[in-house]
């Protein structure tokens, strides 16, 4: 696969996971979200926000579906935020709004996954993991966006771990060359 069609499918799936979010979230909890008009952009994604949810994928090709908030935007996206309240009011509802938040991964996870399963058979989707702090994604080729509304801005993200494509190449050249 050229660097050009590597290129091409992270920005087709990436931009299609934003979509997924904001769909989602106005599902879920009537939240509104706008994509960011500079989304998605390639570059390795690094979370410094309050929670991060990952939603891992594997079979021909290993991924990760990710986004992250800040817990004041996660507590006003679940609705449980205490108008004008510091952080450590809002975290006593990390319960709500983290439960609220995988569920939605889960959903753009799965939504997102039928169109690379398309291009590379079946995928198996694990359920999300989230974290709250700081978190590194692994050195692959991401995509990040940007969605924003009147709850805060969400940052997601598609990692997508090609090498798996070289090693299957690679093993179907040696079985030819028996």
């Amino acid at each position: 696969m050229t660097k050009e069609q590597q290129d091409t499918i992270l920005r087709t799936n990436t931009a299609l996971f934003i979509r997924n979010v904001c769909h989602t979230l106005k599902d879920m909890a009537n939240a509104d979200f706008m994509i960011d008009k500079k989304s998605p952009v390639n570059t390795p994604p690094t979370f410094r926000n309050g929670l991060t949810v990952i939603s891992h994928f594997s079979g021909r090709i290993q991924g990760d579906f990710i986004f992250s908030t800040d817990e004041i935007t996660a507590s006003k996206i679940a609705a449980v935020y205490p108008h004008g309240a510091a952080l450590a009011a809002v975290i006593v509802h990390r319960g709500t709004y983290s439960g609220l938040m995988c569920e939605a991964m889960n959903i753009s996870a799965h939504h997102s996954l039928e169109d690379l399963e398309r291009n590379f058979g079946a995928l198996t989707l694990l359920p999300p993991a989230w974290i709250y702090g700081e978190y590194h994604s692994a050195d692959y080729i991401s995509g990040i966006g940007f969605i924003s509304g009147k709850c805060g801005m969400v940052v997601c993200s598609l990692c997508l771990n090609l090498v798996g494509l070289q090693i299957g190449k690679k093993t179907e050249q040696a079985r030819q060359q028996r």
